[in-house]
């Protein structure tokens, strides 16, 4: 059995313990590298960007303050992702919806949901994925993203019903194109 998450992060703080960090990028290396992937959609470039990001966390570990781990490790992934990229500002994550992210999705209904998608602003596509396809809390985008948790909520409520809108109408249409 794997020690908890906080034992393993006290022993590397205390005792220089690299096997606790190997059991620790053991833990996250999946979600981490996946993460990288879609956000750069290149998956050898975010296996390079992954190495580098697991070398600053464990350089950067004393600056850990609690909350979520993987949350605290994706901000140092996008902002090296961001720096790989020579980008300034925030990805946009729609590109980044493929068969991992909705795998369960019939073709149609994606194609709806891609265009639904395009209508939504940068910030609330953004929120959105990181709500639904990587599953982080409300507070966790809101570390990640450096915004405010308010806006993080906003983003995500007028995003969600713009979607319902827009999907809405796009079935109306489909049923009348049958008849």
């Amino acid at each position: 059995m794997m020690p908890a998450e906080s034992q393993l992060i006290g022993r590397v703080l205390a005792e220089d313990d690299r096997h606790a960090f190997r059991q620790l990028v053991l833990m996250h290396q999946s979600a981490v590298r996946l993460f990288l992937r879609r956000l750069l959609g290149d998956p050898g470039l975010a296996d390079d960007c992954a190495q580098e990001m697991w070398l600053i966390a464990y350089q950067k570990l004393s600056s850990y303050r609690g909350g979520s781990f993987r949350s605290w490790l994706f901000t140092i992934g996008l902002r090296k992702a961001l720096r790989m990229k020579g980008q300034q500002g925030r990805f946009d994550f729609l590109e980044t919806l493929d068969d991992r992210a909705a795998p369960t999705l019939p073709d149609g209904l994606r194609l709806d949901l891609e265009k639904a998608m395009q209508h939504l602003s940068t910030g609330e596509r953004t929120c959105l994925h990181l709500m639904s396809c990587e599953e982080m809390t409300h507070e966790d985008i809101s570390q990640l993203l450096n915004m405010p948790l308010g806006t993080v909520k906003s983003h995500i409520n007028r995003g969600k019903d713009k979607l319902r809108k827009l999907l809405s109408g796009s079935a109306e249409e489909k049923t009348h194109a049958r008849r």
